[in-house]
C-alpha cells in the first residue's frame, strides 16, 4: 500500500493498493495525483503511460506491441515484464529489467541491507544515483562491483588463504569507477 499525505506529511489523505500487475484500488479522499503504479502516469483512460507505449493494469498487458520487437527478449510483444511483475521492472515500456540486477542469492541481500547501514556507498555522479535513496544500488556496474566484493568476503570467510584477493574495499572500487577521490 502507498499513501499520500497532506502538505505537512501528517494526515494520510489518499491510499493506493496495488495488485502485482497494477490493478489499483484507491481509498480515502480523491486526489489529482496521476503518478501511481511504478511511478507512471495514470491518465483519464485508466491506462499507464510508460513513455514508449501504454499499459492496461486490468489485463496486465501493454496495448501495443513492444517497439523494439524481439530485442526485448520476450516472445509476446504485449507482455508486461515477462510475466514477473514482482521480480522485474519496465520503466519505459521497452525491454524489462531485473530490479535485483540478476542477483538472486538471498544471503547477498541480507548482507547488503547490513552494509547499507554502515554509510554512504555511491557518488552523486554515478549514473542512476537517486539522492532521495542514496543507498539504493544505482546501476548494473555498481551491482557487479558490490556482488564481487560480497563474493570475495564470503570466500575469505570460508578460506582465509583465498588467492587473487585484491585487498581493495568495495567503497574504493565504486569510488574509482565513479571518478571520485574520497
Amino acid at each position: 500500500m502507498i499513501g499520500l499525505s497532506d502538505g505537512l506529511g501528517a494526515t494520510l489523505e489518499t491510499q493506493y493498493r496495488y495488485e502485482p500487475y497494477g490493478k489499483t484500488r484507491v481509498l480515502g479522499q480523491a486526489s489529482r495525483n496521476t503518478q501511481q503504479y511504478t511511478g507512471r502516469e495514470n491518465d483519464a483512460t485508466r491506462l499507464y503511460c510508460y513513455r514508449a507505449r501504454y499499459y492496461d493494469p486490468e489485463t496486465g498487458r501493454f496495448v501495443s506491441p513492444d517497439p523494439i520487437g524481439w530485442a526485448a527478449g520476450q516472445t509476446n510483444g504485449y507482455a508486461y515484464v515477462g510475466g514477473d511483475p514482482i521480480g522485474y521492472v519496465d520503466p519505459d515500456g521497452l525491454a524489462p529489467g531485473d530490479k535485483n540486477f540478476g542477483i538472486k542469492d538471498p544471503d547477498f541481500w541480507k548482507w547488503w541491507e547490513a552494509e547499507k547501514r554502515k554509510g554512504s556507498w555511491f557518488s552523486e555522479n554515478e549514473p542512476g544515483f537517486n539522492p532521495k535513496k542514496p543507498l539504493d544500488i544505482p546501476n548494473q556496474q555498481c551491482a557487479d562491483a558490490i556482488k564481487q566484493d560480497y563474493d570475495m568476503q564470503k570466500g575469505q570467510a570460508q578460506s582465509n588463504a583465498r588467492p587473487g584477493r585484491t585487498g581493495r574495499t568495495l567503497a574504493l572500487v565504486v569510488a574509482e569507477e565513479a571518478g571520485s577521490n574520497r
